[in-house]
């Protein structure tokens, strides 16, 4: 049976999934780029590759077909590793095997192996529905001055003149009331008359004169005298400020670093305590998939989880990132 299908739908959520005592495929992120010679522009994809040294069994591949089969997980454990010994023996008799959707791997004289992944599959899903588009270069483009000859050159003049008189013309006749009235107001300024202004509302004539402003015996209190009103408060001292106090929020860590996933606690455990002699504080979850997951890091981006992955790699070579709300 090939679970090729499998691992290439994993490779869209995951970054790593690894064929136990055989190898494992990476896929790294890579940013949309444009081919020198065909001036395609390619979206952002994931590049694929092969590394024969990612060997430990991560549980990943094994629980995704004993899902999809609905099978015991050590049965799905056997089932890989028959299909491991076929992909071997293929590469022995043949010199390559092919992975459907990912890529072939050939198995050189030398007895290394080479992996040719499929240029057409795009595991990143960001850039689902995107395919790549041919662009032509730009060519120099010459431009080619116009002059206007002199008769036609007199004549733009006139209609210039005749359009702005026409609109100034326009705009004296249609505003001759409004500029009638300014200029009436101009004419009585120059002449030395006063202009009086006449409030619309008459009974905003009388302006209260202030006598003092009275601050009362506990210094809290400000009242505002007013002749023949009642002492008015201005300002109150005594009422205390609002809480200016901020609310913090961590940052969620979404995107972990994976050292292993087991089925038995006590082997989870023993990962732990070796991590620990490390320098590491890795902690131990079962909400992924109910298997007991030993967590090395946990980071807010995925940036920085893969920032910090090879000073992992250089200890536990199959660890791995692993997005996961814990």
């Amino acid at each position: 049976m090939d679970f090729s299908p499998y691992i290439a739908e994993l490779l869209y959520t995951y970054d790593c999934v690894i064929i136990p005592q055989f190898g494992g495929f990476v896929a790294n992120y890579k940013p949309a780029h444009i081919h020198p010679v065909s001036n395609k522009i390619f979206p952002p994809s994931k590049q694929i590759s092969f590394n024969k040294n990612l060997k430990q069994n991560d549980g990943l591949l094994a629980n995704k077909i004993a899902q999809q089969q609905q099978i015991p997980y050590a049965k799905a454990v056997e089932l890989i590793e028959n299909w491991r010994k076929e992909i071997e023996h293929q590469l022995k008799e043949k010199g390559f095997f092919a992975f459907d959707k990912i890529g072939t791997l050939k198995k050189l004289t030398d007895n290394t192996l080479l992996f040719d992944a499929k240029a057409e599959e795009n595991f990143f899903q960001g850039a689902f529905g995107l395919s790549p588009i041919v662009v032509k270069p730009v060519t120099e483009t010459k431009i080619i001055p116009v002059t206007a000859k002199s008769g036609s050159y007199k004549w733009l003049q006139r209609a210039a003149a005749i359009f702005i008189g026409g609109m100034l013309t326009s705009y004296v006749l249609f505003n001759y009331d409004t500029i009638a009235h300014k200029g009436g107001q101009l004419a009585s300024f120059f002449k030395g008359e006063t202009g009086r202004y006449t409030p619309a509302d008459k009974h905003l004539n009388v302006t209260p004169v202030l006598d003092d402003v009275v601050i009362d015996s506990t210094g809290q209190t400000a009242y505002l005298k007013i002749k023949g009103k009642s002492p008015v408060v201005i300002a109150n001292t005594s009422q205390q400020p609002d809480s200016t106090s901020v609310a913090v929020h961590s940052p969620e860590l979404r995107y972990h670093i994976i050292a292993g996933c087991f089925t038995k606690k006590s082997n989870a455990k023993k990962l732990a305590k070796e991590l620990e002699k490390q320098g590491f504080e890795p902690k131990i979850i079962t909400s992924y998939k109910n298997y007991y997951t030993v967590i090395i890091k946990s980071f807010a981006t995925k940036a920085q989880a893969k920032s910090f992955l090879p000073q992992t790699k250089s200890l536990i070579a199959h660890s791995w990132v692993l997005e996961w709300n814990v």
